[in-house]
């Protein structure tokens, strides 16, 4: 199996594949942005939305033990509990 094959199967099998769609030139911003900080476009961004994440449980006063519970979607009857 050559690399690129094994690599495309492993990407495939371990992760997630999202598609944003922005106004023209947004990405090349956003890509200055996350190389000023030393970070790929992909890690800047999913960066960015872990810490609005943080910030909204923050606010919401969630327990750091159901955050990843919230994230994953396995805590939807706990939150009916919670509620």
């Amino acid at each position: 199996m050559s690399r690129s094959i094994y690599k495309n199967n492993y990407a495939k099998a371990n992760y997630d594949r999202i598609t944003l769609q922005v106004p023209k030139g947004t990405k090349e911003e956003w890509k200055a942005l996350a190389a000023d900080n030393g970070l790929s476009l992909n890690e800047y961004i999913c960066r960015l939305v872990a810490g609005n994440q943080v910030e909204i449980f923050d606010r919401m006063q969630i327990a750091d033990k159901y955050r990843r519970m919230i994230i994953t979607g396995k805590a939807y009857r706990s939150l009916l509990l919670l509620w």
